[in-house]
Formats: structure tokens, C-alpha cells, sequence
């Protein structure tokens, strides 16, 4: 967690309220009633009563799990998509297979969460389209 951020985001309610909405227009079928219910308040935050630090981790952990990005370092989504699409039975992983099957897309586009990047490195380490130790910056 990236401290110093969240406490800057924190002292701005405005920017606290964009995020809330970006997240909340983000659909996730797994977020909880009171997470919704967590998102709804901050979207309407004044800032009259300040965020404390677990609502600040939430905000933010909450924030980067809806954000997705074509690219992680100097990898594209939808390079390393499509060469572990094409090494997919190396795999010996039917649950893997079928989700390079899903996010396949030979469109230039492709966004992944934080969470799909992390999956994806680490298959096409599995696989050694990607160094087992090179280091892949997600916060970009």
C-alpha cells in the first residue's frame, strides 16, 4: 500500500468522490453489500469527517482492482494474450486454458485488472514467454 497517496487522496473529497463512482460504474459481480454500501457513502464524501486508515486501504486496494490498463512495464495485454493463447496446451491446465480462451482478443485493446495481469505473468512465466525474475512494474 502506497501510503503517502491514499492520505493525499484522502484530503481531497472531490478526488475521493471520482474514484468512488469510477469504481462503482465498474461492474463487479462479486462486491459485497456493505463495499457497495462503503462506495455509495464516499461518492457523496464532503470531507467533514476524514477517512480513516482502514477506509483509506479500502478505497485504494478497492481503486486498483477496478483499474485496468492495456500494458505493465513494457508488456502489452494483447501480445502476451495471444502468445500464451498459442502455447496454451503446454499449460496441462484445463481451468488456465479456458481462461486464455476467454480474455483472447486480437483487437489492439485489451485491458486487464491488476489481478488478471498478475495471472497472466505468471502463466507466461509457467510457460517462459517471460524471465521466472524479471521484475514487471503493475503500478504504471
Amino acid at each position: 500500500m502506497d501510503y503517502a497517496k491514499m492520505n493525499t487522496i484522502a484530503q481531497d473529497p472531490s478526488r475521493v468522490r471520482s474514484m468512488a463512482e469510477k469504481i462503482l460504474e465498474t461492474p463487479d459481480y462479486k462486491r459485497k453489500e456493505s463495499t457497495e454500501k462503503f462506495l455509495k457513502w464516499l461518492a457523496t464524501y464532503k470531507g467533514d469527517k476524514l477517512l480513516n486508515t482502514r477506509q483509506k486501504e479500502a478505497l485504494y486496494s478497492l481503486y486498483r482492482r477496478s483499474t485496468k490498463k492495456a500494458f505493465a512495464g513494457k508488456y502489452s495485454a494483447a501480445e502476451l494474450l495471444k502468445l500464451a493463447f498459442e502455447r496454451r496446451f503446454d499449460l496441462n491446465d484445463e481451468d488456465q486454458e479456458y481462461w486464455l480462451e476467454q480474455k483472447i482478443s486480437y483487437r489492439q485493446s485489451v485491458l486487464l485488472t491488476n489481478e488478471e495481469w498478475l495471472r497472466l505473468i505468471h502463466l507466461c512465466r509457467r510457460l517462459e514467454l517471460i524471465y521466472p525474475d524479471e521484475w514487471i512494474p503493475l503500478d504504471e
